[in-house]
């Protein structure tokens, strides 16, 4: 693997973290206010069991949708709170990342330029010899 590819999935990794955690809020913002309309529907209104209850099974799957979100912001605040402090240093690691592929593509396409004749000539020394 290259070594471009490792920083590019390093720097990729930090970007996804920042804009999963982003959602990861909203959709725990949007459960919340689910979960206080449903918790105001039934505090307000005297409608009959089996639509009180339509209602009430709608809570189990909100919460675990709420958790799922609560706990991918959990483990990705550490990191999203040291790439927002640490912006200059993702900066210089995008320049690393473009300097490293440029060897890299220097390093893919070079050639070597003989200076001499040397080994031209003892080639050709060798066919000689080799003739006679």
């Amino acid at each position: 693997m290259k070594n471009s590819l490792t920083v590019k999935s390093f720097l990729d990794f930090v970007s996804h973290s920042e804009t999963e955690a982003e959602l990861a809020k909203e959709t725990l913002e949007e459960c919340d206010k689910k979960t206080q309309d449903i918790l105001h529907y039934l505090e307000f209104n005297d409608d009959p069991y089996l639509e009180r209850k339509k209602i009430t099974d709608l809570l189990p799957s909100i919460r675990r949708e709420r958790r799922k979100a609560k706990d991918t912001n959990a483990i990705l605040s550490p990191l999203v709170k040291w790439s927002r402090s640490n912006k200059k240093a993702l900066s210089e690691l995008q320049q690393v990342l473009g300097s490293i592929r440029k060897e890299e593509q220097y390093q893919t396409n070079r050639a070597y330029h003989y200076r001499t004749d040397i080994v031209e000539s003892t080639l050709k020394e060798g066919i000689n010899n080799d003739n006679e």
